[in-house]
């Protein structure tokens, strides 16, 4: 089975910005914007961090994508401040771009570059990813091939920069990731509007943020509600977003397990949404169906206790959007005796798992890659 992340190296990840981002930075505005480069960190962690290290309350940091911990990652943050920021600290160096007007939130970006190193590949697994980007007659030639050195060689050789790699389609799940510390479950009773069970959830999480929570209900033991503005705005947003993730796996799979082939627009739910609307009638009649089984309806993503949850929803494709595949090196696995090690570079959509893509290239059976 292949390995990712074994090394912090391993897994590279640069933030691509919407297009003009270029043209919002400016000498003023309420907001700077900085490039935020960590190692070992979560988003939220290395946002703490600064918020100690700048004494700037978390409140004000804003970014547009969540990235690994256990990566490299460059990504772009807006804080609000009215000086000029810059630092760096352990694993994290945070460099001044300009100002602007408009904060950064989650979702505002174009999607993400990604540099990973592939461990602990099976000769069976190598035949497979070369099969499934249309290089069957390479991994036809594997055969004749009796050691992984061999096997490296005729891969640097004939595909390693290939441009014209034909790649197959790739389910857009998201990651079990996005679904950490009961984040998901968190996430459903916002939108239920049962803030007591939210806050008893939190405080049994094992996270950073219990504390201020903890110390309220201390205080204000009714107060749920004034709870939960205890935490970072992008928490809570994580928390929601994580429960319409989840919803949206559900009925992705259900849509694969039917063998669907067209990249549908499946719905993230938010007040906007109106599965009437949807044109497919198999994913229109199963958004119904979820909506009706989890005992919610569109409007419940309104919060008027917490107006900044308030979800208007969106639409996420079924399939992942991936460019600029290249196999960049092949070698003997030198962290694992008798296997393979690639390193591959890509870029995808927003929102889009890396890991996922990566694991459905080394898998035959598309079901049960997305762990149908």
């Amino acid at each position: 089975m292949i390995a990712l992340k074994e090394n912090t190296s391993d897994f590279e990840v640069k933030e691509i910005p919407l297009t003009g981002f270029a043209e919002l930075l400016g000498e003023t505005g309420e907001y700077a914007y900085c490039l935020l480069k960590k190692e070992d960190y979560t988003t939220l962690k290395a946002i703490q961090l600064l918020s100690r290290h700048l004494r700037i309350p978390q409140r004000c940091f804003g970014f547009a994508g969540v990235k690994d911990r256990k990566a490299i990652t460059e990504q772009y943050i807006s804080v609000r401040s009215a000086k000029p920021l810059s630092a760096r600290l352990e694993g994290i160096t945070l460099t001044p771009l300009g100002r602007g007007k408009r904060p950064l939130s989650l979702g505002l970006l174009s999607g993400n570059r990604f540099t990973i190193t592939v461990r602990s590949i099976e000769v069976e697994e190598v035949k497979t990813f070369l099969g499934n980007m249309g290089k069957g007659e390479i991994a036809r030639a594997i055969f004749g091939e009796d050691s992984v050195e061999g096997i490296a060689a005729m891969i640097s050789d004939r595909v390693v920069g290939d441009k014209h790699l034909t790649l197959p389609c790739i389910p857009n799940l998201f990651d079990a990731q996005r679904f950490s510390k009961n984040n998901a479950e968190i996430g459903k009773l916002l939108v239920k509007k049962d803030f007591a069970k939210a806050a008893a959830l939190i405080l049994r999480s094992e996270g950073e943020h219990e504390q201020p929570v903890r110390e309220h209900l201390r205080r204000y033991p009714a107060d749920a509600i004034g709870a939960m503005r205890k935490l970072p705005k992008s928490l809570l947003k994580l928390y929601l977003h994580a429960y319409q993730s989840r919803l949206f796996n559900e009925i992705a799979r259900r849509l694969l397990r039917q063998e669907v082939t067209s990249n549908l627009e499946v719905p993230l739910f938010g007040f906007a949404t109106e599965p009437e609307a949807i044109g497919d009638p198999v994913l229109r009649d199963m958004a119904n169906a979820t909506l009706k089984r989890e005992g919610i309806t569109p409007r419940d993503y309104i919060f008027r206790e917490l107006p900044e949850l308030s979800a208007t929803g969106a639409e996420r494709r079924l399939f992942m959007d991936v460019s600029d595949f290249l196999i960049k090196g092949c070698a003997a696995d030198d962290m694992h005796e008798g296997r393979v090690r690639l390193a591959l570079s890509f870029s995808l959509g927003r929102g889009s798992y890396a890991t996922m893509a990566v694991r459905q290239l080394f898998t035959m059976d598309l079901l049960q890659s997305c762990g149908v």
